[in-house]
């Protein structure tokens, strides 16, 4: 090649922007989690995108949002990101000097200071403050929860309600469709933004029980309108897949649940697939135990609920004194490989074989 058409090549090449590193992303800080969501172990959701997390109430969806800011604050790609919170339910009230060091110094309320945070529950207030926050510049913003906050028009019809029922009037109808509206709305030139500066939208919102005709093959839905599903690169659902005990005497106590997070929507590589993650009272999420898990689970390994062969740390024995091994040895890494070759075959096993049609 001449050096004409290599300078050619050079200058008509695409070009990514320098605040999209699509070769980088945001961790969740679970493992399976990211190989759900992208196929990649580091990975879960990209700058430029929006994900929504729907669970059952106690599946550790609050925690595990969290834990992915944690994320951000310790990789140097989001090290010039805001990491931005709004409380809106005001029930994250974990302690972050013990389980998620990092948001100590990096965590802002999206709304008021650190000393004095406001906890926006007024949605279109939601709306004025993120894009605020995008126009000073690149960040990632957790939401928690879609369900905290009410449209202006519903806060305005109850306090007319609240006139009418003290004068024994009656009360004003509603079809309730204002948040939806709000949504449909606001939420379109948000994700727009997001792309512009590199900024990752975290919105989190509570799943119900479905009543009616249906319910029987789709029992959960959720509040706040379709654009919520159609404007998000990737939603996830988390429930609890079962809870984690220990017997102390005679006595069975809880450690934790094994938290099911299923990719229901996915632009990242379309796939959809389902995880078991452990989120344990004491640690936060047990990464390595949900890997070891897996690799029983999908029967690369041997073993029981206690115990487990894993021929590749010549190990067969109790389960947590596997998990502790790998940590004193530093055989993190390993581990992940290891799980990570595994689920890159189980990929490769669900292929289906076609000619490219565009391939010369």
């Amino acid at each position: 090649m001449d050096s004409y058409q290599k300078l050619k090549e050079k200058l008509t090449a695409p070009k990514k922007p320098d605040h999209l590193p699509f070769d980088k992303g945001l961790s969740s800080g679970s493992t399976l989690v990211n190989l759900a969501a992208s196929g990649r172990p580091e990975i879960a959701m990209l700058p430029g995108t929006y994900a929504l997390w729907v669970g059952d109430s106690g599946s550790g969806k609050s925690f595990i949002t969290l834990t992915t800011l944690a994320e951000a604050a310790i990789n140097p790609v989001f090290k010039k990101y805001r990491l931005l919170f709004n409380n809106a339910k005001n029930g994250a009230l974990f302690d972050l000097e013990r389980f998620l060091p990092p948001l100590v110094d990096r965590l802002e309320p999206l709304s008021g200071t650190k000393k004095k945070p406001i906890n926006i529950t007024v949605l279109e207030d939601f709306y004025d403050a993120l894009e605020t926050a995008l126009s000073i510049g690149p960040c990632i913003v957790l939401n928690d929860s879609m369900d905290a906050l009410v449209p202006r028009a519903w806060a305005k019809k109850q306090k007319k309600d609240k006139a009418a029922r003290a004068k024994g009037g009656d009360e004003g109808g509603s079809y309730g469709t204002e948040k939806a509206k709000v949504n449909s709305e606001r939420l379109r030139p948000i994700v727009n933004r997001l792309q512009e500066t590199g900024s990752i939208l975290i919105v989190i919102s509570q799943s119900r029980d479905r009543i009616g005709f249906g319910s029987q093959y789709n029992p959960k839905t959720r509040g706040g309108g379709n654009a919520l599903t159609f404007y998000a690169h990737l939603e996830l659902w988390t429930s609890v897949k079962e809870h984690v005990v220990k017997k102390v005497g005679k006595k069975s106590v809880e450690q934790g649940i094994v938290c099911r997070v299923k990719v229901k929507k996915n632009r990242v590589n379309g796939r959809v697939r389902t995880v078991d993650v452990p989120i344990l009272h004491s640690a936060g999420i047990d990464d390595l135990g949900g890997l070891v898990n897996w690799l029983v689970e999908w029967e690369q390994w041997s073993g029981t609920e206690n115990t487990v062969t894993a021929p590749e740390f010549d190990f067969s024995g109790n389960r947590e004194k596997l998990i502790q091994k790998i940590e004193e040895e530093g055989r993190e890494k390993e581990l992940r490989d290891i799980v990570v070759a595994a689920w890159d075959a189980i990929e490769k096993k669900c292929e289906v074989k076609r000619k490219n049609k565009y391939s010369g």
